[in-house]
């Protein structure tokens, strides 16, 4: 597991060999942007990079994108496999759900 605090932190480590992102999408407490998460989503698939990423928010009012047709299509290029409330109750379940979800897709690695 590699971690990072913000998107420019993330954007340095891309030489890791990493298979999916987990991030807040209000990244500016750790020296980022209020929309740090889509930003890193941004410039990963600006660079060709393509792997799924699970984005969450404390305050999804503010954050989350709406659920539109043009902005599903967006999400879906960037590889935005999920938005998370960090506020839901259920929020670790769902998480889990979405991992298990993306490791269903993954090729299986030698071992």
């Amino acid at each position: 597991m590699l971690t990072a605090v913000n998107e420019n932190e993330a954007m340095k480590a891309l030489g890791e060999r990493i298979s999916a992102v987990i991030a807040d999408i209000d990244l500016s407490e750790a020296g980022g942007s209020e929309d740090g998460g889509i930003r890193l989503a941004e410039q990963l698939a600006e660079r060709g990079i393509r792997m799924p990423i699970i984005l969450f928010s404390y305050a999804p009012g503010d954050h989350l994108p709406p659920w539109t047709a043009r902005n599903t299509e967006r999400h879906s290029q960037l590889g935005i496999h999920a938005f998370l409330d960090r506020n839901s109750d259920t929020f670790l379940d769902d998480l889990v759900e979405q991992l298990k979800a993306l490791e269903s897709l993954s090729p299986r690695r030698p071992t």
